[in-house]
């Protein structure tokens, strides 16, 4: 099992200490979390985290030391003697640094990979920094040879090439491999688990590998062993190729991209043998299986196509069964499909380009003459175009139809627009004018009005007195006399005017005057004598 840890300088603590104790790596979770939560120092030297990596590599039984050291160079160098530990005890020690302070401190870590056996990185972009710790990963490595004796354990016993063994005999020694994965199927593994015997399947075939030997010197017990050949017996035949049936031949005719696979029986004895449960696969270039339809096209003859979309080479498995209770058989055949034919012409055509160039109006470039501008436009000839001005001047017409008939149509206030577009256009501060006058106006008129409403007011509630001093006398009719002569009938019938005193009618001319003053009236129309009919009417 692989062993980790982390150490860092701790700001805090001021002494090295273990972010991650050396322990079994694990699934790494436990590593990760222990480095997100790291909190550097300014290490003073690089003596005390590297007698701490010394101590727990030492003590441990592993068969690479390795350690990753990543600074600034700023620290001091550790003790010679340290470093001399480090090379007896096969500890190597690979330097990254990291933006250096000075150019000068590189050659300290330098010092160190170079005593230890390691390697020295000195990084000026910190996206170089996982690639290097994948390098330096790949050294911590077991030894690829492992000589000890162990007896190999069954994994997988369904295969065809362990059918029948249960058991082997031990191993002296194998080479170190992983397992692949996929559809390989490990079919020994050592007591660590790593594989020793292994098959799947390579593309179109089949391949076993066996990481021990076959001969004395790791497989001495196999050698003497009752199933020896018979084990080898069946890995050979299960990696080989199968037997193919001569009972019928297959063909195939490549017409572009449209492959025709053609199918016949070979005569026995002047008979066609009868065939059952034909089926026909096509595995392509790219590892893919198709399946191929048959449809017999007489007797003993079966005729299929499918389409090569790529060159490259091209199988066709077919199998069938003889007779209706024959064993089933199977027969391969390749089928390579070319590229295509122009490219089977390594020289050019010059007189065709010459051709293009001449109809075309070009020049032939000569590429070995070093004076040779391919973007010299003398003596070039460039295409013109021309383009139709209907569609824009159908589109002007069409404007000036509809603006004609508005003009004619439309009445248009051309000064109501005008103040329109001054009142739009007017700044807000001159607009604002005329609306201060307006209401300088108002306020006049309003002022106006309550003045003459207090004067009405005032004259409505005045009420006439007449002088209560004076004493108040009935008005008089003169008494007719006998003697006098008879009245007319218009006199009979009109009322005398009551007698007043004369201060009643001083005031009462008065208020005549003033009333006809009021009311505009002419006083000398007043005075004109008035129509003897009218009087007579009234």
């Amino acid at each position: 099992q692989d062993l980790a840890g982390v150490l860092d300088y701790g700001w805090q603590a001021g002494e090295s200490r273990w972010v991650h104790p050396f322990s079994e790596v694990g699934d790494k979770t436990a590593i990760l979390n222990s480095i997100d939560q790291m909190q550097m120092g300014d290490m003073p030297e690089f003596g005390p985290p590297m007698l701490a990596a010394y101590n727990a590599l030492v003590k441990c039984d592993a068969s690479q030391k390795h350690v990753i050291m990543i600074s600034d160079s700023d620290p001091g160098l550790p003790p010679l003697p340290l470093l001399m530990q480090y090379k007896e005890a096969g500890i190597t020690c690979s330097c990254v640094a990291v933006f250096p302070h000075n150019p000068g401190d590189l050659q300290k870590m330098m010092t160190i990979a170079q005593t230890t056996g390691g390697r020295f990185y000195n990084v000026a972009d910190p996206q170089q920094l996982p690639q290097i710790f994948i390098k330096e990963a790949q050294v911590v490595r077991r030894a690829l040879i492992f000589e000890e004796t162990f007896t190999p354990k069954l994994s997988f016993g369904l295969s065809e090439i362990v059918r029948g063994v249960e058991a082997t005999p031990s191993l002296d020694g194998y080479v170190l491999t992983g397992p692949k994965g996929g559809l390989a199927q490990t079919l020994f593994v050592s007591h660590q688990d790593d594989p020793i015997l292994a098959a799947g399947q390579a593309g179109l075939g089949r391949c076993v590998a066996f990481t021990s030997s076959i001969d004395s010197r790791w497989a001495s017990k196999w050698l003497a062993w009752d199933g020896f050949e018979a084990l080898w017996a069946q890995i050979v035949r299960w990696v080989g190729k199968p037997a193919q049936g001569s009972d019928c031949e297959i063909t195939a005719d490549i017409q572009g991209q449209e492959v025709t696979v053609q199918i016949e029986t070979a005569e026995n004895q002047g008979q066609i043998p009868t065939l059952s449960q034909v089926e026909a696969q096509v595995i392509t270039p790219e590892v893919e299986s198709r399946v191929l339809a048959l449809t017999q096209s007489g007797p003993g003859q079966f005729q299929g196509r499918f389409q090569a979309d790529r060159a490259g080479s091209y199988v066709v498995n077919l199998r069938y069964r003889k007779g209706s209770d024959g064993p089933l058989q199977l027969m391969q055949t390749p089928v390579t499909v070319p590229f295509a034919p122009e490219f089977r012409y390594l020289r050019d055509n010059r007189p065709l380009l010459e051709e293009v160039a001449t109809i075309s109006g070009g020049r032939i470039l000569n590429l070995e003459d070093p004076q040779m501008n391919p973007f010299e436009k003398s003596g070039l000839k460039f295409p013109q175009t021309q383009l139709p001005i209907a569609p824009w001047l159908m589109g002007a017409w069409m404007a000036v139809f509809l603006l004609d008939v508005a003009v004619r149509r439309v009445a248009v206030d051309l000064v109501a627009i005008r103040r329109k577009v001054v009142g739009w256009l007017r700044p807000k501060a001159r607009r604002a004018k005329p609306d201060e006058m307006l209401d300088q106006l108002k306020r006049t008129h309003a002022k106006m009005q309550e003045q003459f409403e207090s004067r009405r007011a005032d004259t409505r509630g005045r009420r006439y007195e007449g002088d209560l001093k004076k004493e108040a006398e009935m008005p008089t009719t003169p008494t007719v006399t006998a003697a006098e002569k008879p009245a007319t009938k218009a006199e009979e019938i009109k009322p005398s005017a009551p007698k007043t005193s004369p201060a009643s009618a001083a005031h009462i001319d008065q208020l005549l005057k003033a009333k006809r003053k009021a009311f505009g009236t002419d006083e000398s129309r007043e005075k004109k004598p008035s129509d003897p009919r009218q009087e007579k009417q009234t």
